[in-house]
């Protein structure tokens, strides 16, 4: 059973010489796929990159060995994923299925017959973590906040997009929706003060 998963390269040794790089490339598994975090060396045998993938290269793993376990924070995150996973149990299959990608962009239990439907309905981007989740967080953020210091509602919303960034994995797409988000968090807090201040005048 080979699985497909993304690697992102750090060093590479090929016919006696060693090049450090910094690229993504999709790798084959036939071996236990470590979680993400892991640090691995692994063996194997690249190839170009099919037409049209944001990738450096294809890799045919053959051996793989975990050089270092991910952080603890890394750890919290799978233990969440799971955890929604389990809870999703007793619910119909197309809530176990969507309930993930919905709210996390995990679409590992996304079947391939409803992820098709997505994609011609034009429904595939509902799966995918946008500005609009980082946005609920905010908003989650502020109004449990609500009534303490600016200060302190600015850094809980800061910390709240944090956590979710590394629960739904830190991809370019979820980077640029948490920097986007903590602009607008900080910003918004700012017009609500300045607002508060001429309605004290």
């Amino acid at each position: 059973d080979v699985r497909v998963v993304r690697l992102d390269l750090t060093e590479v040794t090929a016919r006696g010489h060693r090049v450090t790089v910094h690229v993504p490339v999709t790798a084959f598994v036939s071996d236990a796929v470590p979680v993400m975090g892991h640090v691995v060396q692994v063996t194997g045998r690249l190839a170009p990159p099919p037409p049209g993938r944001a990738v450096a290269a294809t890799m045919t793993v053959t051996t793989i060995t975990v050089v270092r376990p991910p952080p603890r924070f890394h750890t919290w995150a799978l233990q969440l994923r799971a955890a929604l996973h389990t809870a999703l149990r007793p619910s119909p299959d197309a809530a176990r299925q969507l309930v993930p990608g919905l709210a996390l962009g995990d679409t590992s239990a996304l079947g391939q017959p409803l992820a098709s439907d997505m994609r011609a309905a034009g429904l595939s981007h509902l799966t995918a973590v946008s500005g609009a989740n980082v946005a609920l967080v905010v908003a989650g953020a502020l109004l449990v906040t609500r009534g303490r210091r600016r200060s302190t509602r600015v850094v809980m919303a800061l910390c709240a997009i944090g956590a979710f960034t590394v629960l739904v994995r830190p991809q370019p797409s979820v980077v640029r929706a948490a920097a986007m988000g903590a602009v607008a968090a900080v910003r918004s807090e700012e017009h609500t003060s300045e607002l508060q201040s001429r309605l004290h005048l």
